[in-house]
């Protein structure tokens, strides 16, 4: 249950409860589209949050434009429940698992970046200059293989690499003035960001191993060791 008019909570942080309480999703994606991602959980008297009173009403739109906008689920209201907990006594099984796969998904991001910051802040800072060049036993496909001096830098648990090679295009390598930076705090797939000091650019890049710069790898791997 929820208390829209209750005069303890401002009413301002009650306007998703009453577009949930009224079944007006779209009322709620746009005012969800005004709103800080994540900051979508503010709880009502009696602890709910819209996620908690969305999943008790099977306001199903609504629940889908909460999760969209980063509604946490891991929330227990003034009974000790969380949303999860409301969907499973409601007998909303597709809700429910949708709830608890979206918490294992957050647990385990949540260990990996504690991990993954631990890790480096555990390796001692470096300055480091490498050269490395690749080579294949197949005659004439080495003087296509690519090669770069970096500069690899790291500092508590972030990680900077300074390099020149960008691509290849039209049967030879691009050149240019690169650098990754590496925050193991962020998020998986916001660890890793490419400057380009050229087009005075950024990007976040993929978190897929073949994405990730050699020289970051070479780096991770021999602290590693």
């Amino acid at each position: 249950m929820v208390e829209v008019n209750d005069a303890s909570v401002p009413s301002e942080n009650l306007c998703l409860h009453r577009y949930v309480y009224m079944d007006e999703p779209e009322l709620l994606k746009r005012f969800l589209q005004t709103m800080r991602f994540g900051s979508c959980n503010a709880q009502d008297t009696y602890g709910n949050t819209p996620l908690h009173l969305a999943v008790m009403l099977g306001r199903s739109d609504c629940i889908e434009h909460l999760l969209a906008h980063g509604a946490r689920v891991d929330i227990r209201n003034g009974w000790g429940w969380t949303p999860i907990d409301e969907a499973i006594c409601r007998k909303n099984s597709t809700v429910a698992y949708k709830l608890w796969h979206i918490m294992r998904t957050s647990d385990q991001e949540k260990a990996e970046r504690l991990f993954f910051e631990d890790f480096l802040t555990k390796v001692p800072d470096a300055d480091i200059d490498l050269e490395w060049e690749l080579h294949s036993w197949v005659p004439f496909v080495s003087r296509f293989l690519p090669s770069d001096k970096c500069r690899v830098r790291k500092k508590g648990n972030r990680v900077r690499v300074d390099m020149s090679l960008k691509g290849f295009q039209d049967f030879g390598w691009l050149r240019g003035d690169i650098s990754f930076l590496l925050d193991g705090s962020r998020l998986f797939d916001e660890k890793v960001v490419m400057l380009d000091h050229d087009q005075k650019l950024y990007e976040c890049v993929t978190s897929q191993v073949g994405h990730v710069p050699l020289p970051l790898l070479f780096f991770l791997l021999i602290c590693k060791a």
